[in-house]
């Protein structure tokens, strides 16, 4: 089980007759998230908005997490916008970095031991056509499955992603002790719907594929085991 809990959460929300629009912030001083036993990550979220008749506007959300004394911890800063609520369209832009430690508590990633990445995307979209376009850095990671246990590894990778295909290139992984990957993925048709009921047959949608190519160069046996 996934539980979420806010603790000594504050909204307030001011009309603005001017404008005829509506301000606000929020801040809540302990978000826990827990995924069954596993260590409860702790959160600090505030965020400012402004809201009129048919737009609503993020000007600025932060979300924090892990210890204030720990030199790296989750801090992600997003900010977007929605238009015409009817038929909307948005747009957002996202950037920070992300502890490995509490992705492996929320997402119950068992191996993933250590790790820093530093995100930069950005996107907009109206109706079900959208874009997102972005960056990745790993540094220091570890992760330990078995008798493979892999430390200090660094990655770069873009990213692409549009509701017919997501394609990740440029993907450089070293590890400190030597030893590189380099390659890129792609899969298409990703958003397939799922079949139809017999009852309304429609036309078969076209499947789901993925392709992947690496290149792996420099590894010693002892680098990873």
């Amino acid at each position: 089980p996934f539980n979420l809990a806010a603790n000594n959460l504050g909204a307030q929300i001011s009309y603005v007759p001017t404008r005829d629009r509506y301000t606000g912030t929020i801040h809540a001083e302990d978000i826990v998230a827990q995924r069954g036993t596993d260590t409860a990550v702790h959160s600090r979220l505030d965020a400012t908005l402004d809201v009129g008749r048919n737009t609503a506007n993020l000007l600025s959300l932060t979300l924090q997490s892990g210890p204030s004394s720990q030199a790296q911890k989750t801090v992600i800063r997003i900010s977007g916008a929605v238009n015409n609520f009817a038929h909307p369209d948005w747009q957002f832009t996202m950037k920070g970095a992300v502890d490995a430690a509490e992705v492996r508590a929320i997402a119950g990633l068992r191996g993933l031991e250590a790790g820093t990445a530093q995100l930069d995307l950005s996107g907009h979209g109206a109706n079900s056509q959208f874009l997102i376009d972005g960056t990745a850095r790993l540094s220091g990671a570890a992760y330990r499955t078995g008798t493979v246990h892999i430390t200090n590894l660094t990655a770069d990778a873009l990213a692409h992603v549009t509701q017919d295909q997501i394609t990740v290139t440029n993907i450089h992984a070293r590890l400190a002790t030597g030893g590189a990957v380099t390659g890129d993925m792609r899969i298409v048709n990703w958003m397939t719907p799922p079949p139809s009921r017999p009852s309304r047959p429609a036309p078969p949608a076209a499947a789901e594929k993925g392709t992947i190519r690496a290149q792996i160069s420099g590894f010693s046996l002892d680098s990873v085991m």
